[in-house]
């Protein structure tokens, strides 16, 4: 239409940028005098905790010093500074500090992107190619979030190549295109919609990723193997699946001795009570809670034992938790979570409750590092999973 203008075009390979950077600072005699010329931006707040999330790492410190330098070619249009502009970290994390030259190369390219994808003025198009290079699979869904926040922040379209199943898992079909070798196409064009994330992955040479059934004796185990996953999962608790077998730990170890062992994409394992250790230690295929009662009696005796830190997250005055607990102390574990809500009470869902039951439990230093055990066990049986 008359008077509409066409929106500017931003294009970004990480890898190379990256690449250049470290060449052009390894090449300056007198790096230190060419830095110093250019004043430091400390990075806080919320732009802070992106590169945190992204790059995986406790950063107490991030300086962005955007040099002005002759880039290579194609960063950006021939009308937008950016192309004589690259950035310099300086980071501290753990009372170690290092700049762009000494950090990872996945690192260096994490940052690079962040910084790059929140440079431009709204309604941009930005094109990436393969940002997710070099980064772990949980740090590629982090960088995901961060694109897709600054798309939303600014206004961006933005379009980005990738030979990652991470990211295709986290997009919907409408937003996925295949782009075939021109060898393998079977029309006129080698671009075309997925029309599902199976097709998608095919055109990686992947299928669907292999996943884990995790079996639980009933809803206080299933939240807490939930919260478990997600706290050590890495970034990968998608790939579980968390059910409840009915029947108690006997019917349990059953269930999971006549899975199938011939499918290659999907196991099923175990988790029960840490009480059912010694009955069950023999078993193949069954991982155990920490300590040596159930969940929720575990996480009580932690409450009780810290009710200021529990009263505080729920949102309830300490001595009325003291008293509700005193209330409620004949009520075993099935019975517990809905006695607590009614001696409290509250207007809240037993669900509510029990995960903030069972995260009492987890904040104890010992269960943390036992939870950990657990939750690695089973990471490395998916890890041992081929793609089907």
């Amino acid at each position: 239409m008359a008077g509409e203008t066409t929106p500017p075009l931003a294009y970004l390979d990480a890898s190379r940028e990256a690449h250049f950077a470290i060449t052009l600072f390894e090449n300056q005699a007198n790096l230190g005098e060419l830095i110093e010329q250019f004043g430091p931006r400390q990075v806080t707040g919320h732009e802070l905790d992106r590169y945190r999330h992204v790059c995986r790492k406790n950063y107490d410190s991030l300086r962005i010093r955007e040099i002005e330098a002759p880039t290579s070619s194609e960063l950006g249009s021939e009308e937008d500074e950016s192309e004589e502009v690259v950035p310099y970290f300086e980071v501290s994390c753990d009372g170690i500090s290092y700049d762009s030259t000494s950090m990872g190369f996945g690192e260096l390219c994490a940052c690079y992107v962040i910084w790059w994808v929140y440079r431009f003025t709204s309604s941009t198009i930005l094109v990436l190619d393969e940002p997710d290079s070099h980064l772990s699979p949980s740090s590629r869904n982090e960088l995901l979030d961060i694109i897709a926040l600054a798309a939303s922040d600014k206004k961006h379209a933005v379009i980005l190549s990738t030979h990652s199943a991470e990211l295709l898992d986290r997009l919907v079909e409408s937003e996925i295109l295949v782009v075939l070798p021109d060898r393998l196409a079977r029309s006129r064009s080698n671009v075309s919609r997925a029309t599902s994330k199976r097709h998608a992955l095919r055109g990686l040479g992947l299928s669907r990723p292999a996943r884990i059934l995790v079996v639980v004796e009933d809803v206080d185990a299933k939240e807490a193997a939930r919260q478990i996953l997600n706290l050590w999962g890495d970034g990968l608790a998608r790939y579980f699946d968390i059910q409840i077998v009915e029947g108690g730990a006997t019917e349990l170890a059953r269930f999971v001795r006549q899975f199938p062992k011939s499918s290659g994409s999907f196991r099923a394992y175990g988790l029960l009570d840490g009480d059912k250790r010694t009955e069950f230690k023999t078993a193949e295929d069954l991982i155990f809670l920490p300590e040596d009662n159930d969940p929720i009696a575990a996480a009580r005796a932690k409450i009780q034992r810290d009710v200021g830190a529990f009263s505080q997250a729920i949102g309830v005055e300490e001595k009325q938790v003291v008293a509700a607990l005193d209330r409620v102390s004949h009520l075993d574990h099935h019975d517990f979570i809905n006695g607590l809500i009614d001696a409290l009470g509250m207007h809240a869902s037993a669900a509510t409750v029990r995960t903030a039951v069972i995260a009492a439990w987890l904040n104890d230093d010992a269960v943390r590092r036992a939870t950990r055990e657990a939750a690695e066990t089973l990471l490395g049986h998916l890890a041992a999973m081929p793609l089907n």
